[in-house]
């Protein structure tokens, strides 16, 4: 299993101790995920104007999706559970016949300036083929027209799918550099990597008033 050996990995290099204590599996791959590993980890907010940011702040001429998920179809790990348990255990109860069709979701117990200013969660889930990846949580696209016609039924979907068309992420970046969003880049990555990002030799140089 490869998340077991990027686990492993990050152990012998002493990853695994923060503050001098030891981090569990779950908060490892975490740590690992924020910082750009490939993890089974669903990186999510729980802030829906920090979604609509993200879904906004790349290609500008392409539709964004903002995924949105049932909470009935998700369940929230406690931090003992996170803390105790290995990685393999918590995706074996996740896969059993009780928690069938289910996901975990995991909120970090010592959280970092990034994961609180994105409002950040985690879903744990369990591993499917499904057209939009590999969470397996049933999912649904309704147009008014079909909805009329077929007569489907939204609460039969576990996970929504918003479109966020050019001219709307247009009108959120300008929302957010007008300050009406309370979101910006530095908001988003609090800390001296974000800082450091957001002011690179790739960005715009801002207008400076005289000193």
């Amino acid at each position: 299993m490869y998340q077991r050996y990027l686990l492993d990995q990050a152990r012998k290099r002493g990853f695994d101790i923060v503050d001098g204590r030891p981090l569990s599996d779950l908060s490892l791959l975490g740590m690992l995920q924020h910082h750009g590993a490939a993890t089974n980890l669903l990186d999510i907010s729980s802030s829906v104007l920090v979604a609509l940011w993200f879904a906004a702040s790349s290609n500008p001429l392409d539709t964004g999706i903002v995924v949105a998920f049932d909470e009935q179809s998700v369940l929230s790990l406690s931090a003992k559970s996170a803390e105790r348990e290995t990685l393999e255990g918590l995706i074996d109860w996740l896969t059993s016949e009780w928690q069938r069709e289910r996901v975990g979701r995991w909120t970090p117990s010592t959280p970092t300036s990034r994961v609180l200013g994105q409002h950040s969660q985690f879903l744990l889930p369990p591993t499917g083929e499904e057209p939009w990846g590999t969470i397996p949580l049933w999912g649904t696209s309704v147009w008014a027209s079909d909805q009329r016609e077929f007569s489907l039924d939204h609460t039969f979907a576990k996970v929504f799918f918003i479109a966020v068309p050019p001219p709307l992420k247009d009108a959120v970046r300008r929302a957010g550099e007008n300050g009406l969003l309370g979101l910006d880049e530095a908001s988003i990555y609090p800390d001296i990597g974000g800082f450091s990002q957001a002011h690179s030799a790739q960005q715009t140089v801002p207008l400076l008033p005289y000193l």
